[in-house]
């Protein structure tokens, strides 16, 4: 993959270059998946012998997404290659999300299972909640598909703006042109694990502790048409990690948003 620039901004192609990472883009199909295979809303894997997970105040949360990592054929560094990962949000206007504390678990929820058991009768039977109660952002469940691609830092990400200031160039008249040209290539939108991060307001780690802004995506999910998702206004939320804590399978400090227009 090249790095496609506008001519204006050649100076900037040795670092761009330098920074491509892998990322496994995800595309949906609109049909009930099984209890155990990747999908974006609809029914959760999980089995009798755990409590299902619930808001402080008791209330279930429902499945955002689950991915299921033998599924993918080409892996990512780091991520797990086999066992399931649970995105859980809660069905409230803000879809679970505490702009004051992003990473509390109580309103979301992400699990990792080791495994996955294939014996049905160890499945647990999953709380009813009233759709007309409770809502997702998504209207229709969807079945997942994987592929891995290269990936360029992209205009979103806090540490595109504090390395590459397009504001000290002399553009001029082309400014607008150039700039277009540059977003349309570096760009992150869609559903994806990995990568870089793609907002439609800004990105939260950019003026968060040192400790934040170490944190990379771990999974996004965008609005999407063909399972009737949609974040607001047309937005899209965002799942990051400490590098270190997806090496040891630790979940318990993920950073959670979403945001739109």
């Amino acid at each position: 993959m090249t790095v496609q620039l506008p001519k204006q901004l050649e100076a900037w192609r040795q670092g761009l270059e330098q920074t491509a990472r892998p990322v496994i883009r995800i595309q949906t199909k609109r049909e009930q998946p099984s209890r155990t295979q990747s999908h974006f809303g609809g029914t959760p894997y999980w089995l009798k012998t755990m409590p299902y997970p619930t808001a402080q105040d008791g209330t279930p949360l429902r499945l955002l997404a689950q991915i299921r990592f033998d599924e993918i054929e080409q892996p990512l560094p780091h991520y797990p290659t086999t066992g399931l990962l649970q995105f859980f949000i809660a069905s409230d206007d803000l879809y679970g999300l505490d702009f004051d504390a992003p990473q509390k678990q109580d309103t979301f929820r992400v699990v990792y299972h080791e495994t996955v058991e294939e014996d049905e009768t160890k499945w647990a039977d999953i709380p009813h909640i009233p759709v007309e109660e409770y809502g997702l952002p998504m209207e229709e469940a969807g079945t997942l598909q994987f592929t891995q691609e290269e990936m360029y830092l992209s205009c979103d990400d806090f540490r595109f703006t504090e390395q590459y200031d397009w504001t000290a160039l002399d553009l001029g008249d082309e400014e607008d042109e150039v700039l277009d040209e540059l977003w349309e290539n570096f760009s992150s939108s869609g559903h994806q694990l990995g990568g870089y991060p793609y907002f439609t307001q800004e990105d939260p780690r950019a003026y968060s502790d040192d400790v934040l802004k170490e944190y990379e995506l771990l999974f996004q999910l965008d609005t999407d048409d063909t399972i009737e998702c949609m974040w607001g206004d047309a937005g899209v939320a965002n799942f990051f990690i400490h590098p270190d804590d997806l090496k040891n399978r630790d979940f318990s400090n993920v950073l959670y948003n979403w945001d739109c227009h």
